[in-house]
């Protein structure tokens, strides 16, 4: 490294980083809390779908009922619960992180 940075050129020498402002979460208690809120809303929406496909006739009543079910019922069937897993995975991931509304981070110096 040379003494004198004017003269240097910029591979020689190592500007200041700076550090991304810290985020405040808020208590795992609260977290825990909204993600459940959340998980019970989507498990609500997830009840009144199922009744919105039976009631027309898109899954029938034999195959929800005592699970004797055509190919294409098992395929529906089969991408509503594997999009239901995964909403909760997202939720239970964004809930720990700070990121769903009601239980959301906030950063260093934020006023609200």
């Amino acid at each position: 490294m040379r003494g004198d940075p004017a003269k240097a050129s910029p591979g020689q020498y190592i500007a200041e980083r700076a550090e991304p402002a810290a985020a405040s979460l808020p208590s795992r208690l609260r977290r825990v809390v909204v993600t459940c809120a959340y998980l019970l809303l989507m498990a609500v929406i997830y009840l009144f779908t199922v009744g919105r496909i039976v009631a027309p006739g898109a899954i029938s009543h034999v195959c929800f009922e005592s699970d004797f079910c055509s190919g294409g019922e098992r395929i529906l069937s089969l991408i509503i619960g594997v999009g239901l897993l995964g909403l909760c995975a997202v939720c239970i991931t964004l809930g720990w992180r700070g990121r769903l509304v009601g239980a959301r981070g906030t950063l260093a110096g934020d006023s609200g």
